[in-house]
């Protein structure tokens, strides 16, 4: 049985009594001082499995890109007053032989490391007031089509809280179909996150605990977002897009929740 974190509140006025529901979904937190007095209030209530729900992989337009607060800070000048990072990569991708056919975002809040960039001589990553991150990912082609590329961007401006025993969330797709051309980039880019989870995480020595590292209390990932009982079994989309995710996950040795609703 399942709840929002948004409801723990009315759980700790009787912080004295233990329930049934032993796992609820929680979104992120501003500090890690909160982030750990939300789980201890939690653990009291009878807590001990905690879910979080990943945002989405979204395309989007240079246009939209540009137009978006979060990426305000995105340009190729410490004053912010040359050409914003997406002419940028659209000029040096064109000059190195990339046709980049779309823009892509993911805003999770992670301090990621720079084991998700798999090509330096294309990717990099971009420190102004925000720390961004521009990656490359591949889109299946036609034959007979001329190769491109998927451009996304990361952002991230607070405090990395993801640092504690969840079943931590899987990117959602983006609104397309599992067998899209642009669903390469989506892949590419979940197999990346995974590796710079178990490279960052694997870094962080758990004290008082019975993991060692921060890796290790990861028991799995979740899927987030739910499908009714007869689609999880019988949509042919919902079952090619669970089966990679599954077996990207079970690759690093974790464990994959999806979830139908009965």
């Amino acid at each position: 049985m399942l709840f929002w974190g948004t409801l723990l509140s009315v759980l700790y006025v009787c912080a004295a009594q233990r329930y049934p529901i032993t796992a609820a979904w929680f979104s992120d937190h501003l500090s890690r001082d909160n982030w750990n007095e939300t789980l201890t209030n939690f653990t009291k209530s009878g807590g001990d499995t905690v879910l979080v729900k990943a945002p989405q992989f979204q395309f989007r337009s240079q246009q939209e890109m540009e137009a978006d607060p979060d990426f305000a800070w995105c340009g190729t000048t410490a004053t912010n007053t040359g050409p914003t990072c997406f002419a940028d990569a659209k000029k040096e991708m064109n000059q190195l032989g990339l046709n980049i056919a779309s823009f892509a975002f993911y805003k999770s809040g992670e301090n990621f490391s720079d084991a998700i960039v798999a090509c330096p001589a294309f990717e990099k990553k971009l420190v102004q007031a925000k720390t961004y991150f521009r990656l490359v990912l591949p889109i299946t082609v036609r034959p007979q089509s001329k190769p491109r590329d998927q451009c996304l961007f990361t952002s991230f401006a607070g405090v990395d809280s993801n640092k504690l025993s969840v079943y931590l969330g899987i990117p959602e797709a983006p609104d397309t179909l599992p067998n899209h051309q642009y669903m390469g980039a989506y892949y590419e880019w979940f197999s990346r996150l995974l590796v710079d989870h178990q490279q960052r995480y694997s870094g962080i020595v758990l004290r008082k605990s019975k993991y060692k590292t921060a890796y290790d209390a990861v028991t799995g990932y979740n899927s987030g977002d739910a499908l009714p009982l007869g689609e999880c079994s019988t949509a042919k989309d919902a079952l090619i897009l669970s089966s990679t995710q599954g077996n990207t996950v079970h690759h690093h040795g974790k464990k994959f929740l999806r979830f139908c609703l009965c």
